[in-house]
């Protein structure tokens, strides 16, 4: 829980506008550009074991400073907490990756259901391309909950022959480099 989130969602929220603006850092604009923004919706992701609220950034000033309030950004902000997210709403998203990382973050605090899940998890990644994302995926599994390589390898019995060599030289090589 971050009590000062919404500072970074604004930075994030003046990024966004300036890369859509054709701004660099300081403000200056290219000659080329269009006339208008395209709206971005702030998105807050909570995957801590505590729910937690977010503090909108008027929130922040104290009740001195209310007669200043027009002149603070206010935005609202669509905040999911995953641990109350169904797993089966996960499941059904279409994005491979963006399922596994929420299944792997859904239960980062339970390394119990986390194994129990692991070959779900992995078995969804089978149409993600890409070694470096499966790698990060590994390590941030195995920092949870360290398993020894005859666990993993039984937890990996039911996931399809086409990404488990992929996932097993991946263990193997994260487990020879101490990580």
């Amino acid at each position: 829980a971050d009590e000062w989130v919404s500072l970074q969602m604004l930075s994030y929220l003046l990024e966004g506008y300036r890369v859509q603006a054709g701004l660099d850092q300081v403000g200056n604009r290219p000659p080329k550009g269009s006339a208008f923004l395209r709206p971005i919706i702030p998105f807050l992701f909570c995957h801590g074991k505590d729910y937690w609220a977010f503090r909108p950034l008027p929130d922040l000033f104290g009740a001195e400073y209310r007669e200043f309030m027009r002149y603070i950004p206010t935005f609202d902000t669509i905040s999911v907490h995953l641990s109350a997210m169904p797993e089966s709403d996960i499941l059904q998203l279409e994005e491979l990756w963006l399922r596994a990382v929420l299944l792997t973050q859904k239960y980062s605090h339970d390394p119990g259901a986390l194994m129990d899940r692991l070959g779900l998890i992995f078995e969804t990644m089978t149409g993600v391309h890409g070694g470096n994302f499966l790698r990060t995926l590994i390590i941030y599994v195995l920092n949870i909950a360290p398993i020894k390589r005859e666990q993993f390898i039984y937890l990996m019995e039911g996931i399809p022959t086409t990404i488990k060599p992929e996932v097993m030289t991946l263990y193997d090589s994260i487990m020879q480099a101490g990580r």
